[in-house]
């Protein structure tokens, strides 16, 4: 119900819930996510009377909390250009631009219902390549999705090198992952 037309759309997926996301991007787990998506507005979310403090009635679009005391908007999308978020991560701090930038992250969707499993593998920022020192190619894409995130692996020691350190690794990429969370607000 809901989906005519759509013939085996999965449900399996946060976007489907009923509850507000955090920024991302979307099918991060799939091998190229798309740059754009255009969505359309099948039903507008509805208006609810609210009261504001002078006592007016307004009509918006909320929907009351349990305790009527506080009001959360429904319906309502954040957007963010993540290639200007890129941009100024790379200015206020190179080293988290870098590991973001040369970190593979696994995320991952599976459906049983429908029967399949996607994962896919790519950094949070992803560019043309490092240029020497703190210089970076033009940003070609945003994968960040947290509630589709596999844990991260450390990665393989080279050989001929000393074994890598986990504990400093799991700490600078999640410094560098607040980094981002700070830019993204």
């Amino acid at each position: 119900e809901g989906n005519e037309g759509l013939g085996s759309a999965s449900t399996n997926d946060s976007a489907y819930g009923s509850t507000s996301l955090p920024l991302h991007t979307d099918m991060t787990y799939i091998s190229n996510p798309p740059g754009v998506q255009v969505f359309l507005m099948v039903q507008p979310a509805e208006a609810t009377a609210s009261s504001s403090t002078s006592g007016e009635s307004s009509l918006s679009n909320t929907t009351p909390k349990d305790d009527n005391k506080s009001i959360t908007p429904t319906g309502q999308s954040v957007y963010l250009d993540g290639f200007s978020a890129a941009q100024q991560l790379l200015l206020e701090n190179p080293e988290a631009f870098r590991l973001l930038a040369t970190t593979p992250r696994r995320y991952r969707c599976i459906d049983d219902e429908e029967g399949w499993h996607l994962e896919a593998t790519g950094p949070i920022i992803e560019t043309t390549g490092p240029r020497g020192g703190n210089k970076w190619g033009p940003v070609r894409s945003i994968r960040h999705n947290d509630l589709d995130r596999l844990p991260d692996l450390p990665p393989y020691p080279i050989l001929g090198s000393p074994v890598n350190d986990s504990d400093s690794f799991y700490g600078k990429l999640r410094e560098a992952h607040d980094a981002w969370d700070d830019i993204l607000g």
